[in-house]
């Protein structure tokens, strides 16, 4: 058996050898580049994966592999979107234009490394950050959306790693095939741009807080979390945000319920974790207002409301065009919330696609949907696991906030692009345990049984 799969590599390793000779003469380095790049990422990453994923996580290894091969495929479609079906009148093209010229400049000698460190808000963050990665690996455009795609990637395990770490029983298989092979997961944050940084960021965010929730070494996933949300509120502050408020409301809610009850150094440092956020999330508030803030910021001494308003509307207005465009709901009435949130977090149906780009997040949505209605049980545990879970309540909550901010969206295309960054949650509650079992408090919480403990043990 050795011998055999010592056979087939050799034989892998001899085509990938000849395929990367004849692309290195009839390719440019924007293509060939790849064939550097998938290799190392495979050497890095695969046996990372495998230690991690062993044990009694060992049965989603597989899964693991199938979703690194599918990210990869992603990237190469998004490749060819942006560079083909498009012409390259995309993001990704403005990224690699100037990421190819700053990495060339410090290459050169003329800039120094610190040009590419990332820095700035948004656009300028991505674009520094690109030509980082470029000064690394060359200049090559598909290599980037690889290395792009690849951050995407490790981003979506982290999304599910942190689920395993904090919802016992949750069905870990099937949350990794959803997560993973999920064609809004495989091709948006698959290439050169925001999203694949930001999956990253809030995949990793999101399992430091799950540390927290299940009070595994603070002050590491702290670390985690504030590293984490600072490379996302570098590109969108918004994001950071949400994902801030609702860690915080978590904690919060934690306090008063039964899964709160670790004693008093558990409740003070939880207090102390809700401050810290709060101040963190003033911060970043502050600086998503300016960033989104139609005025450039003109209006910074108005009031929060009135410059939230002018933010809801100014997107509507420049996201309402081109064919993909659609009626957004009035969610200047809270009563109109909870459809507003609904259809934020499940257009496109199949009703509303208009063409090839909005039938297929249509199919993915309607299959989600057939999964719910067979996963009923899973789903409606989400009402028990609210109280119980304070990384279910963290979902929730990002969900809310993510559907009521978004609602002002009016474009099919856009809103794919940005939801994809909350699938991985939205698609919890189909993974949901069949069986919740009921919260104990712990042994120190109540001296009679610790002191029966005690007893028995002398």
């Amino acid at each position: 058996m050795r011998t055999q799969v010592a056979v087939a590599g050799l034989g892998l390793g001899v085509v990938y050898i000849v395929l990367m000779g004849w692309a290195m003469i009839h390719l440019g380095y924007d293509t060939w580049g790849a064939f550097i790049v998938i290799p190392l990422i495979a050497i890095v990453t695969v046996p990372i994966l495998r230690r991690v994923f062993s044990g009694e996580q060992a049965a989603l290894f597989p899964i693991v592999l199938l979703g690194l091969g599918a990210k990869f495929a992603g990237s190469f479609v998004r490749y060819w979107v942006a560079f083909d079906a498009y012409g390259g009148s995309s993001d990704a093209a403005r990224y690699h234009n100037v990421g190819k010229a700053l990495a060339g400049l410090v290459r050169s000698g003329r800039f120094s490394p610190f040009e590419v460190v990332p820095r700035g808000i948004g656009t300028p963050f991505v674009e520094r950050l690109t030509g980082l990665v470029y000064t690394i690996f060359g200049s090559s455009r598909l290599a980037g959306f690889l290395l792009f795609g690849w951050m995407g990637y490790i981003g979506a395990i982290l999304f599910v790693q942190a689920a395993i770490k904090a919802i016992p029983g949750l069905a870990g298989r099937r949350y990794m095939a959803l997560v993973l092979l999920s064609p809004t997961m495989v091709y948006w944050p698959s290439s050169t741009g925001k999203e694949a940084w930001m999956c990253l960021c809030l995949g990793a965010a999101s399992y430091g807080m799950a540390k927290i929730f299940v009070g595994e070494n603070r002050v590491r996933a702290l670390l985690l979390i504030t590293v984490s949300m600072l490379g996302g509120g570098f590109v969108r502050p918004h994001f950071a945000a949400i994902w801030l408020g609702a860690f915080i409301v978590a904690l919060a809610v934690g306090l008063f319920t039964e899964r709160a009850a670790r004693g008093s150094r558990g409740r003070f440092a939880n207090v102390l974790l809700v401050m810290v956020g709060i101040v963190g999330l003033v911060i970043v508030a502050n600086v998503t207002l300016r960033y989104l803030d139609p005025n450039g910021g003109e209006n910074s001494q108005s009031n929060v409301s009135s410059r939230v308003t002018a933010i809801f509307q100014s997107t509507e207005q420049r996201s309402n065009e081109g064919g993909s465009a659609f009626k957004t709901i009035n969610t200047s009435s809270v009563t109109s919330w909870p459809y507003a949130i609904v259809r934020t977090l499940t257009r496109p149906m199949l009703f509303e696609a208009n063409g090839l780009a909005t039938l297929l997040p249509a199919l993915e949505m309607a299959f989600f949907m057939v999964v719910g209605l067979f996963s009923w049980r899973r789903v409606a545990h989400v009402m028990v696991l609210w109280r119980r879970s304070p990384y279910v309540t963290f979902v929730l909550v990002v969900l809310f906030m993510f559907g009521v901010a978004f609602a002002s969206i009016g474009n099919l295309g856009i809103l794919t692009r940005q939801r994809s960054l909350v699938v991985p949650l939205l698609l919890l509650p189909l993974c949901l345990p069949l069986r919740v079992a009921r919260v104990r408090r712990p042994v120190q919480q109540m001296p009679h049984v610790r002191d029966r403990v005690v007893v028995g043990a002398s």
